[in-house]
Protein backbone atom coordinates (compact mmCIF):
# COMPACT_ATOMS: atom_id res chain seq x y z
CA UNK A 1 0.00 0.00 0.00
CA UNK A 2 3.02 2.35 -0.16
CA UNK A 3 1.87 3.64 -3.54
CA UNK A 4 -1.33 4.99 -2.00
CA UNK A 5 0.19 6.49 1.16
CA UNK A 6 -0.37 10.09 -0.02
CA UNK A 7 -4.04 9.46 -0.92
CA UNK A 8 -6.99 9.22 1.41
CA UNK A 9 -9.35 6.24 1.39
CA UNK A 10 -12.01 7.96 -0.77
CA UNK A 11 -9.46 8.83 -3.48
CA UNK A 12 -8.17 5.24 -3.52
CA UNK A 13 -11.69 3.83 -3.93
CA UNK A 14 -12.43 6.27 -6.75
CA UNK A 15 -9.20 5.29 -8.53
CA UNK A 16 -9.98 1.55 -8.25
CA UNK A 17 -13.58 2.06 -9.42
CA UNK A 18 -12.50 4.17 -12.44
CA UNK A 19 -9.85 1.62 -13.40
CA UNK A 20 -12.34 -1.27 -13.23
CA UNK A 21 -14.95 0.68 -15.21
CA UNK A 22 -12.45 1.43 -18.00
CA UNK A 23 -11.55 -2.26 -18.21
CA UNK A 24 -15.20 -3.31 -18.41
CA UNK A 25 -15.90 -0.77 -21.17
CA UNK A 26 -12.84 -1.97 -23.12
CA UNK A 27 -13.96 -5.60 -22.84
CA UNK A 28 -17.49 -4.71 -23.97
CA UNK A 29 -16.19 -2.79 -26.98
CA UNK A 30 -14.01 -5.73 -28.02
CA UNK A 31 -16.93 -8.13 -27.55
CA UNK A 32 -19.28 -6.01 -29.69
CA UNK A 33 -16.68 -5.62 -32.43
CA UNK A 34 -16.17 -9.38 -32.57
CA UNK A 35 -19.84 -10.36 -32.77
CA UNK A 36 -19.98 -10.34 -36.60
CA UNK A 37 -16.71 -12.27 -36.76
CA UNK A 38 -17.95 -14.92 -34.30
CA UNK A 39 -21.23 -15.25 -36.24
CA UNK A 40 -19.37 -15.55 -39.53
CA UNK A 41 -17.16 -18.26 -38.01
CA UNK A 42 -20.20 -20.32 -37.06
CA UNK A 43 -21.93 -19.65 -40.37
CA UNK A 44 -18.78 -20.51 -42.28
CA UNK A 45 -18.76 -24.00 -40.81
CA UNK A 46 -22.43 -24.44 -41.71
CA UNK A 47 -21.79 -23.17 -45.25
CA UNK A 48 -18.89 -25.57 -45.75
CA UNK A 49 -21.07 -28.45 -44.55
CA UNK A 50 -23.81 -27.34 -46.95
CA UNK A 51 -21.34 -27.26 -49.87
CA UNK A 52 -20.10 -30.72 -48.98
CA UNK A 53 -23.67 -32.06 -48.86
CA UNK A 54 -24.80 -30.66 -52.23
CA UNK A 55 -21.69 -30.32 -54.38
CA UNK A 56 -22.26 -33.71 -56.08
CA UNK A 57 -25.84 -32.75 -56.95
CA UNK A 58 -24.61 -29.45 -58.41
CA UNK A 59 -21.91 -31.24 -60.41
CA UNK A 60 -24.48 -33.66 -61.83
CA UNK A 61 -26.78 -30.79 -62.75
CA UNK A 62 -23.98 -29.02 -64.59
CA UNK A 63 -23.41 -32.16 -66.63
CA UNK A 64 -27.14 -32.36 -67.34
CA UNK A 65 -28.07 -28.76 -68.19
CA UNK A 66 -24.93 -26.63 -67.98
CA UNK A 67 -25.37 -24.39 -64.95
CA UNK A 68 -21.92 -23.71 -63.41
CA UNK A 69 -21.43 -25.57 -60.13
CA UNK A 70 -20.05 -22.45 -58.45
CA UNK A 71 -23.10 -20.39 -59.41
CA UNK A 72 -25.64 -23.03 -58.36
CA UNK A 73 -24.02 -23.58 -54.97
CA UNK A 74 -23.64 -19.85 -54.30
CA UNK A 75 -27.27 -19.19 -55.22
CA UNK A 76 -28.44 -22.05 -53.03
CA UNK A 77 -26.42 -20.75 -50.07
CA UNK A 78 -27.95 -17.28 -50.48
CA UNK A 79 -31.55 -18.27 -51.23
CA UNK A 80 -31.80 -21.00 -48.57
CA UNK A 81 -29.42 -19.44 -46.03
CA UNK A 82 -27.32 -22.59 -46.41
CA UNK A 83 -30.33 -24.83 -45.88
CA UNK A 84 -31.69 -23.19 -42.72
CA UNK A 85 -34.45 -20.92 -44.11
CA UNK A 86 -38.14 -21.73 -43.60
CA UNK A 87 -38.55 -22.39 -47.31
CA UNK A 88 -35.65 -24.84 -47.34
CA UNK A 89 -36.64 -26.64 -44.13
CA UNK A 90 -40.41 -26.83 -44.65
CA UNK A 91 -40.70 -26.85 -48.44
CA UNK A 92 -37.29 -28.13 -49.65
CA UNK A 93 -37.11 -24.94 -51.75
CA UNK A 94 -33.41 -23.99 -51.88
CA UNK A 95 -33.59 -21.37 -54.64
CA UNK A 96 -36.59 -19.21 -53.71
CA UNK A 97 -38.47 -20.13 -56.90
CA UNK A 98 -42.08 -18.95 -56.89
CA UNK A 99 -45.08 -20.90 -58.14
CA UNK A 100 -46.02 -19.07 -61.36
CA UNK A 101 -49.33 -19.86 -63.04
CA UNK A 102 -48.03 -22.99 -64.75
CA UNK A 103 -46.69 -24.71 -61.61
CA UNK A 104 -48.63 -27.94 -60.95
CA UNK A 105 -46.83 -29.14 -57.83
CA UNK A 106 -47.39 -28.48 -54.14
CA UNK A 107 -47.29 -24.89 -52.86
CA UNK A 108 -46.56 -22.89 -49.70
CA UNK A 109 -47.08 -19.23 -48.87
CA UNK A 110 -44.31 -16.98 -47.55
CA UNK A 111 -43.42 -13.28 -47.36
CA UNK A 112 -40.98 -11.96 -49.98
CA UNK A 113 -41.34 -8.84 -52.16
CA UNK A 114 -45.02 -8.99 -51.23
CA UNK A 115 -46.77 -10.58 -48.27
CA UNK A 116 -48.05 -14.13 -48.62
CA UNK A 117 -46.47 -15.00 -51.98
CA UNK A 118 -46.76 -18.49 -53.43
CA UNK A 119 -43.59 -20.63 -53.54
CA UNK A 120 -42.93 -24.09 -54.92
CA UNK A 121 -42.73 -27.03 -52.55
CA UNK A 122 -40.58 -30.07 -53.42
CA UNK A 123 -40.38 -33.66 -52.17
CA UNK A 124 -36.63 -33.25 -51.54
CA UNK A 125 -33.72 -30.82 -51.90
CA UNK A 126 -32.52 -32.74 -54.98
CA UNK A 127 -35.84 -31.95 -56.70
CA UNK A 128 -35.24 -28.28 -55.92
CA UNK A 129 -31.75 -28.37 -57.43
CA UNK A 130 -33.10 -30.05 -60.58
CA UNK A 131 -36.00 -27.61 -60.92
CA UNK A 132 -33.57 -24.69 -60.59
CA UNK A 133 -31.67 -26.07 -63.59
CA UNK A 134 -34.90 -26.35 -65.57
CA UNK A 135 -35.96 -22.88 -64.48
CA UNK A 136 -32.78 -21.29 -65.85
CA UNK A 137 -32.23 -23.46 -68.91
CA UNK A 138 -35.82 -23.65 -70.17
CA UNK A 139 -37.48 -20.52 -68.81
CA UNK A 140 -40.78 -19.85 -70.57
CA UNK A 141 -39.78 -16.25 -71.31
CA UNK A 142 -36.13 -17.12 -72.11
CA UNK A 143 -34.78 -14.68 -69.50
CA UNK A 144 -31.57 -16.66 -68.98
CA UNK A 145 -30.86 -18.21 -72.40
CA UNK A 146 -27.97 -15.84 -73.17
CA UNK A 147 -26.11 -16.85 -70.00
CA UNK A 148 -25.45 -20.28 -71.45
CA UNK A 149 -23.32 -18.64 -74.15
CA UNK A 150 -20.91 -17.50 -71.41
CA UNK A 151 -18.09 -19.79 -70.34
CA UNK A 152 -19.01 -21.66 -67.14
CA UNK A 153 -15.61 -20.66 -65.67
CA UNK A 154 -16.55 -16.96 -65.82
CA UNK A 155 -18.45 -16.80 -62.53
CA UNK A 156 -18.34 -12.99 -62.39
CA UNK A 157 -20.19 -12.61 -65.69
CA UNK A 158 -22.70 -15.30 -64.76
CA UNK A 159 -23.40 -13.52 -61.47
CA UNK A 160 -23.87 -10.15 -63.19
CA UNK A 161 -26.10 -11.75 -65.83
CA UNK A 162 -28.36 -13.37 -63.23
CA UNK A 163 -28.87 -10.07 -61.42
CA UNK A 164 -29.46 -8.18 -64.65
CA UNK A 165 -31.99 -10.79 -65.81
CA UNK A 166 -33.98 -10.20 -62.63
CA UNK A 167 -33.40 -13.39 -60.63
CA UNK A 168 -33.29 -11.25 -57.49
CA UNK A 169 -34.44 -7.72 -56.71
CA UNK A 170 -31.45 -7.23 -54.37
CA UNK A 171 -29.03 -4.67 -55.80
CA UNK A 172 -25.94 -6.53 -54.51
CA UNK A 173 -27.05 -10.04 -55.57
CA UNK A 174 -24.17 -10.45 -58.01
CA UNK A 175 -21.69 -9.23 -55.39
CA UNK A 176 -23.02 -11.81 -52.93
CA UNK A 177 -22.59 -14.64 -55.43
CA UNK A 178 -19.05 -13.54 -56.33
CA UNK A 179 -18.13 -13.16 -52.67
CA UNK A 180 -19.24 -16.74 -51.87
CA UNK A 181 -17.60 -18.22 -54.97
CA UNK A 182 -14.28 -16.62 -54.05
CA UNK A 183 -14.40 -17.06 -50.28
CA UNK A 184 -15.17 -20.80 -50.54
CA UNK A 185 -13.23 -21.35 -53.77
CA UNK A 186 -16.31 -22.72 -55.53
CA UNK A 187 -14.76 -21.82 -58.90
CA UNK A 188 -12.56 -24.91 -58.58
CA UNK A 189 -15.59 -27.12 -59.24
CA UNK A 190 -15.81 -25.53 -62.72
CA UNK A 191 -12.11 -25.89 -63.45
CA UNK A 192 -11.70 -22.14 -63.04
CA UNK A 193 -9.47 -19.91 -60.96
CA UNK A 194 -9.79 -16.74 -58.88
CA UNK A 195 -10.91 -13.82 -61.06
CA UNK A 196 -11.01 -15.84 -64.30
CA UNK A 197 -12.61 -13.85 -67.14
CA UNK A 198 -13.64 -14.75 -70.67
CA UNK A 199 -11.09 -13.87 -73.39
CA UNK A 200 -12.06 -10.84 -75.48
CA UNK A 201 -11.90 -12.92 -78.66
CA UNK A 202 -14.56 -15.24 -77.23
CA UNK A 203 -16.83 -12.37 -76.17
CA UNK A 204 -16.86 -10.93 -79.69
CA UNK A 205 -18.56 -14.06 -81.01
CA UNK A 206 -21.47 -13.95 -78.57
CA UNK A 207 -24.96 -12.57 -79.13
CA UNK A 208 -25.64 -8.90 -78.38
CA UNK A 209 -27.57 -9.81 -75.23
CA UNK A 210 -24.70 -11.95 -73.93
CA UNK A 211 -22.11 -9.28 -74.79
CA UNK A 212 -24.10 -6.74 -72.79
CA UNK A 213 -23.39 -8.74 -69.61
CA UNK A 214 -19.67 -7.94 -69.88
CA UNK A 215 -20.37 -4.20 -69.87
CA UNK A 216 -22.41 -4.33 -66.67
CA UNK A 217 -20.88 -2.77 -63.55
CA UNK A 218 -21.14 -4.13 -60.04
CA UNK A 219 -22.51 -2.24 -57.07
CA UNK A 220 -20.19 -1.32 -54.22
CA UNK A 221 -18.95 -4.41 -52.39
CA UNK A 222 -21.12 -4.80 -49.25
CA UNK A 223 -18.68 -7.21 -47.56
CA UNK A 224 -15.66 -6.63 -45.35
CA UNK A 225 -12.41 -8.53 -45.93
CA UNK A 226 -13.29 -10.94 -43.11
CA UNK A 227 -16.55 -11.84 -44.88
CA UNK A 228 -18.93 -10.00 -42.54
CA UNK A 229 -21.66 -7.83 -44.03
CA UNK A 230 -21.39 -4.04 -43.90
CA UNK A 231 -24.70 -2.78 -42.56
CA UNK A 232 -25.80 0.28 -44.45
CA UNK A 233 -26.49 3.42 -42.41
CA UNK A 234 -30.12 4.57 -42.62
CA UNK A 235 -30.73 7.36 -45.10
CA UNK A 236 -31.69 10.77 -43.76
CA UNK A 237 -34.85 10.75 -45.86
CA UNK A 238 -36.01 7.14 -46.26
CA UNK A 239 -38.36 6.40 -49.10
CA UNK A 240 -41.92 5.90 -47.99
CA UNK A 241 -43.49 2.64 -49.08
CA UNK A 242 -47.15 2.15 -49.73
CA UNK A 243 -48.68 -0.09 -47.05
CA UNK A 244 -49.23 -3.61 -48.32
CA UNK A 245 -52.44 -5.40 -47.36
CA UNK A 246 -52.06 -8.42 -45.14
CA UNK A 247 -52.68 -11.66 -47.02
CA UNK A 248 -55.92 -13.46 -46.35
CA UNK A 249 -54.12 -16.81 -46.34
CA UNK A 250 -51.53 -17.81 -43.71
CA UNK A 251 -47.81 -17.93 -44.44
CA UNK A 252 -45.34 -20.80 -44.80
CA UNK A 253 -45.41 -23.63 -42.31
CA UNK A 254 -49.03 -24.63 -42.94
CA UNK A 255 -49.80 -27.75 -44.93
CA UNK A 256 -51.79 -26.93 -48.06
CA UNK A 257 -53.49 -29.05 -50.70
CA UNK A 258 -54.34 -27.52 -54.07
CA UNK A 259 -57.55 -29.02 -55.44
CA UNK A 260 -57.09 -30.79 -58.76
CA UNK A 261 -59.60 -31.94 -61.35
CA UNK A 262 -61.54 -35.02 -60.28
CA UNK A 263 -60.83 -34.54 -56.57
CA UNK A 264 -63.45 -34.19 -53.85
CA UNK A 265 -63.36 -33.41 -50.16
CA UNK A 266 -63.75 -37.12 -49.49
CA UNK A 267 -60.82 -38.17 -51.72
CA UNK A 268 -58.59 -35.38 -50.35
CA UNK A 269 -59.36 -36.34 -46.75
CA UNK A 270 -58.60 -39.99 -47.53
CA UNK A 271 -55.34 -39.11 -49.34
CA UNK A 272 -54.03 -37.09 -46.37
CA UNK A 273 -55.45 -39.45 -43.72
CA UNK A 274 -57.54 -36.69 -42.15
CA UNK A 275 -61.13 -36.92 -40.89
CA UNK A 276 -63.59 -35.50 -43.41
CA UNK A 277 -65.39 -33.38 -40.79
CA UNK A 278 -62.09 -31.88 -39.62
CA UNK A 279 -61.21 -30.95 -43.20
CA UNK A 280 -64.54 -29.17 -43.57
CA UNK A 281 -64.14 -27.39 -40.22
CA UNK A 282 -60.57 -26.22 -40.91
CA UNK A 283 -61.65 -24.67 -44.21
CA UNK A 284 -64.88 -23.09 -42.89
CA UNK A 285 -67.02 -25.14 -45.29
CA UNK A 286 -70.45 -26.63 -44.68
CA UNK A 287 -70.63 -30.39 -44.93
CA UNK A 288 -71.32 -31.68 -48.42
CA UNK A 289 -69.96 -28.66 -50.30
CA UNK A 290 -67.06 -29.07 -52.74
CA UNK A 291 -64.23 -26.61 -53.55
CA UNK A 292 -63.47 -25.35 -57.05
CA UNK A 293 -60.43 -26.66 -58.91
CA UNK A 294 -57.30 -24.67 -58.01
CA UNK A 295 -58.49 -23.68 -54.54
CA UNK A 296 -56.17 -24.27 -51.58
CA UNK A 297 -57.35 -26.36 -48.63
CA UNK A 298 -55.63 -26.17 -45.24
CA UNK A 299 -54.83 -29.49 -43.62
CA UNK A 300 -53.46 -28.62 -40.20
CA UNK A 301 -54.57 -25.05 -39.39
CA UNK A 302 -57.69 -22.92 -39.61
CA UNK A 303 -58.19 -21.04 -42.88
CA UNK A 304 -58.96 -17.32 -42.69
CA UNK A 305 -61.81 -17.67 -45.18
CA UNK A 306 -63.54 -20.53 -47.02
CA UNK A 307 -62.43 -21.47 -50.54
CA UNK A 308 -64.56 -20.81 -53.59
CA UNK A 309 -67.13 -23.55 -53.93
CA UNK A 310 -68.35 -25.46 -56.94
CA UNK A 311 -71.69 -24.18 -58.17
CA UNK A 312 -74.52 -26.67 -58.35
CA UNK A 313 -77.25 -26.04 -60.91
CA UNK A 314 -80.62 -27.31 -59.73
CA UNK A 315 -83.39 -28.09 -62.19
CA UNK A 316 -87.08 -28.38 -61.38
CA UNK A 317 -88.70 -31.75 -61.95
Amino acid sequence: MKVFQTFDKQEINQYVFTNMLMRIVAILLIFIACQDVFAMGKNERLIRDYIENYKETAINEKARLGIPVSIKLAQAIIESRFGTSDLAVKANNHFGIKCKSYWKGEKVLADDDELGECFRKYPSADHSFKDHSQFLRHHRLHFYDHLFEIDSRDYVSWAKGLQDAGYSTTSYYARSIIHLVERFELYKYDGSSLGWTSPKATIAGLSAKARKVFSLTLDKNPYRKDGTFIHNKPMSKPKTKKPRPRPVEPIIGRMIHTVKEGESMESIAKFHSIKIQKLYDLNLMYFGSQPEIGQMLYLDTQAAKPPKLKRVNYTKK
